[in-house]
């Protein structure tokens, strides 16, 4: 599983549009050296657009918006009831130096908080380890649960798993975790453009679950309209993002992770 998980974090990265980009500029400039003009113009060409296009904001807005777009954000005051909320991992920064604690980056952990506190469930299982092995700290799922700590939710509230290290490890420690301790309905939280892989796996699994979607990427954003179509590095970013989601999609049902 590990050799899995280490490719399944580079291959999104080789087949990304900024190292396919890089890629072709480096051939053109190659082509340049052995008096190719002609290859050298295409592959120039072909790989500013590579880069250029998905960077335009509008672009990634509207990939991330057909993933988002698959359950409705639902506010923690109008959510059902379940027996517990299931919190996934990649929301808290665990405290590497330099930093001298743990770090928020998404909306998971407060949305889960903002679930608890309406009532929504008695408990809150966080899943989550870190996806390799890093020195002198604990996994991802123990600071989250520090934070919700600190924030009030009784330690008695959380049930802490803190060995897997992906989507899939998440739903089948999580299966476990719920059969062990009688729960079955669920309240999943993750960020919207993660909830069709999330909940699709979880879901094969036959847990019983709402998706509760946070953290939203594609949202209204007015200003000037030409701005919308110049390249920027958080245009690039949301794209990269997004497309990394329908590789994600594609290669967990081919696995059978995802039954449809």
């Amino acid at each position: 599983m590990g050799d899995w998980i280490t490719l399944s974090k580079v291959l999104p990265i080789l087949v990304s549009p900024f190292s396919l980009g890089l890629l072709m500029l480096l051939g053109g400039l190659l082509s340049v050296l052995f008096r190719r003009q002609r290859v050298a113009l295409w592959m120039t060409a072909v790989g500013i657009l590579t880069l250029a296009l998905p960077a335009m904001p509008p672009i990634g807005m509207k990939l991330a918006a057909t993933l988002e777009g698959h359950f409705a954000p639902v506010s923690a005051a109008d959510s059902a009831e379940a027996d517990v909320i299931i919190l996934l991992g990649g929301d808290v920064g665990i405290p590497l130096t330099p930093r001298v604690a743990s770090e928020i980056h998404g909306n998971r952990t407060l949305h889960a908080f903002r679930l608890f506190r309406a009532g929504k469930a008695p408990y809150i299982l966080i899943t989550g380890g870190n996806v390799f092995p890093q020195d002198g700290v604990l996994p991802e799922a123990h600071y989250t649960a520090q934070i919700l700590q600190e924030w009030g939710v009784p330690e008695a509230a959380l049930i802490v798993e803190q060995q897997s290290r992906n989507t899939r490890q998440n739903a089948t420690a999580s299966a476990q975790l719920l059969k062990k301790r009688g729960l079955k309905s669920v309240l999943l939280v993750t960020s919207a453009q993660h909830m069709p892989r999330a909940a699709g796996t979880f879901r094969t699994l036959g847990l019983d679950i709402l998706p509760s979607p946070t953290d939203f990427r594609a949202v209204e954003w007015n200003q000037p309209k030409l701005l919308d179509w110049i390249p920027t590095l958080q245009g690039l970013s949301r794209f990269m993002g997004a497309s990394r989601e329908y590789l994600g999609l594609a290669v967990y049902r081919y696995r059978g992770w995802i039954s449809s």
